[in-house]
């Protein structure tokens, strides 16, 4: 995490590009790894980012966190019109909630976007909301 925070503060419009993390983070941020107290069994220190919104930070720069703070806040409104067209859908709230949790587990382990079950529940999303459009009209 301190690696991706000072990568978004070194490049804070763009960041270091799309997929750049683990190579920037082996070159210009190389003194942030700590294999000091490492057992030999250990192998390699892991330079990969763990959490998706330092990723997105590192990576997008200041232009990342707003493109996020966009999709939270669309996903958000989708999900609150989507519940009230259809006067509480368990199908919405539990789509809501997995996408919730994805968000929360990709805290912890990375991958958010290579995750499937992101583009599930996006793709589940759009597919309801069309559906409720074309039933209103």
């Amino acid at each position: 995490m301190t690696a991706g925070i000072y990568m978004l503060i070194d490049n804070p419009v763009f960041g270091v590009g799309l997929g750049n993390f683990q190579s920037a983070y082996l070159s210009e941020y190389c003194h942030l790894i700590r294999i000091k107290n490492r057992s030999v069994s250990s192998g390699n220190p892991i330079t990969l980012s763990h959490t998706s919104i330092i990723t997105i930070a590192a990576e997008w720069g200041l232009v990342g966190i707003l493109w996020f703070i966009f999709f939270v806040g669309s996903f958000s409104i989708t999900v609150l019109k989507l519940w009230h067209a259809t006067k509480g859908d368990p199908f919405v709230a539990a789509m809501a909630t997995g996408m919730l949790f994805l968000l929360l587990n990709t805290q912890l382990r990375g991958g958010l976007f290579s995750d499937p079950y992101f583009w599930l529940l996006d793709g589940l999303l759009v597919f309801t909301a069309n559906i409720e459009n074309r039933a209103a009209t």
